[in-house]
């Protein structure tokens, strides 16, 4: 079905940018079966793809993401147009940002302990994540700011930051084939990173528990997340004065940043690092771009409203989620939250093995409530019910023991059609008159699509590079 087009009467999930790009890694799978068995470059083609150690120029970044959509040649026209976008205008844009800075750029896969200690809740993990380190070629090295970037919405585990490879047929060949839409999204936000960092910030991207070497549940827009965001943040601030002294070198300010899910992660992570500070850094700015914010004001009432989601499978994703924390609720039991039929048949698919595309045409309709039992129905609507109080205590502004005393600008596209501004909204009313929250940045989506359809992937580079303006004071 053509982006933009009606729903069927039958339900079929529908082709986002996110959801059709399995011909892209099919194609790459049998490219990059090629290359491994063999194949001999040749005379006048491109040079080898850089080594994991190499460290890549701007402009090594910006071919690389040229060859998404050279590679995306048989996909939708809207697709190709998306990717050339990345390479193309977002790529200029961001070279213009702090433009009397470039660095080459190296990436080092990390490894830390994190925790989170609330609500009754003792949990432990190690965690991975990925860092951008800026580098220079001589001299030593100048100070420079810490970015923590927080990825949006994944379901299998393998899309993780730490497990990113510059090298395109490495990122999206081989088991990508499962999840080719999640595997191009941690390529896009990975390659961002190295952009941000190229202009002179050590930046730190978090797996979050459930992806790469976790080997746990994902708490699905859960407030634990905020630890994963202060805790890759320490284990930066302390590597920069340890294993990368002499490489670079932190001047104490943290600026954190994400969409969508790590829109979120943003927020809660920025309240994790005020009540927990990381020593010799302040947190200068968050800024929050189209997150869920609000589950229990804003999203609860979308379920029940029998809301048709281009992407239905975030609802059971969050149930399970929960479900991994609070097991010993009967509210979370999966036999109490889901209808008999789909009870047994749906949790399976959130262990990280799964693509987004496959747990949604598991799903009967593209309105998630179909999925849902009259008891977790019932309990949703019922402000004293226990299901909607834990939603309710992980809304992303609540808990702040003292106003935010860090920056913290809202940022939220048009006509999102899957995190819909009253998130933001609320989030704004919550904090009051803070001093360090201003007015919600309102943008419109990037128009080089269909104008019809995709607000939500549509909104991500554009509310990316406002945001990064921010942070880089322009």
């Amino acid at each position: 079905m053509p982006l933009g087009s009606r729903a069927p009467s039958t339900f079929e999930p529908r082709p986002t940018l996110r959801h059709s790009v399995a011909g892209l890694a099919i194609a790459l799978l049998l490219i990059s079966s090629l290359v491994l068995i063999g194949c001999r470059q040749a005379a006048g083609s491109s040079p080898e793809p850089p080594a994991w150690d190499d460290p890549l120029s701007f402009d090594d970044i910006v071919a690389w993401l040229a060859g998404l959509s050279s590679l995306a040649g048989s996909n939708s026209p809207d697709e190709v147009k998306y990717l050339e976008y990345f390479s193309g205008a977002f790529a200029a844009k961001m070279a213009t940002i702090a433009s009397d800075r470039a660095y080459s750029v190296q990436p080092v896969r990390m490894s830390y302990p994190s925790s989170y200690t609330k609500e009754g809740l003792s949990l432990s993990w190690t965690l991975g994540g990925l860092a951008w380190l800026p580098v220079t070629k001589s001299g030593p090295p100048s100070p420079v700011p810490i970015i923590a970037f927080q990825h949006g919405t994944e379901v299998d585990w393998l899309r993780a930051p730490s497990l990113f490879q510059p090298n395109l047929f490495v990122a999206l060949g081989g088991l990508a084939a499962r999840d080719p839409e999640g595997a191009l999204q941690n390529y896009l936000e990975c390659m961002i990173g190295a952009m941000m960092a190229s202009k002179g910030y050590i930046v730190v991207m978090p797996d979050y528990p459930g992806f790469g070497s976790a080997g746990v549940p994902h708490p699905y827009v859960h407030r634990a997340l905020g630890s994963s965001v202060r805790d890759i943040v320490a284990k930066a601030a302390a590597m920069a004065k340890s294993d990368w002294a002499g490489r670079i070198a932190w001047d104490g300010r943290i600026f954190l940043i994400g969409y969508s899910e790590g829109g979120y992660a943003t927020m809660v992570g920025a309240q994790a690092l005020q009540e927990n500070p990381v020593a010799g850094g302040t947190v200068v700015a968050a800024i929050p771009c189209d997150g869920p914010y609000d589950l229990s004001g804003t999203m609860v009432p979308r379920i029940l409203a029998g809301t048709a989601e281009p992407a239905p499978y975030y609802v059971p994703y969050l149930m399970y989620g929960y479900h991994s924390l609070y097991k010993d609720d009967p509210a979370f039991d999966f036999s109490s939250i889901f209808m008999p039929a789909y009870a047994a048949s749906l949790p399976p698919l959130f262990d990280g093995t799964h693509g987004s595309v496959e747990i949604n045409k598991a799903m009967p309709s593209p309105f998630p409530k179909d999925v849902l039992s009259a008891a977790a129905i019932t309990a949703l609507a019922a402000p004293t019910s226990d299901l909607f109080l834990k939603l309710k205590a992980n809304d992303a502004y609540r808990g702040w023991a003292s106003p935010p005393s860090m920056l913290i600008n809202m940022i939220q596209c048009y006509g999102d059609d899957v995190i819909p501004a009253q998130n933001a909204e609320a989030a704004h009313t919550a904090f009051g008159d803070a001093v360090h929250v201003p007015d919600v940045i309102y943008l419109d989506p990037i128009t080089v699509i269909d104008m019809s359809a995709q607000f939500h992937a549509r909104g991500f580079p554009a509310a990316i590079l406002r945001g990064f303006q921010i942070i880089a004071g322009e």
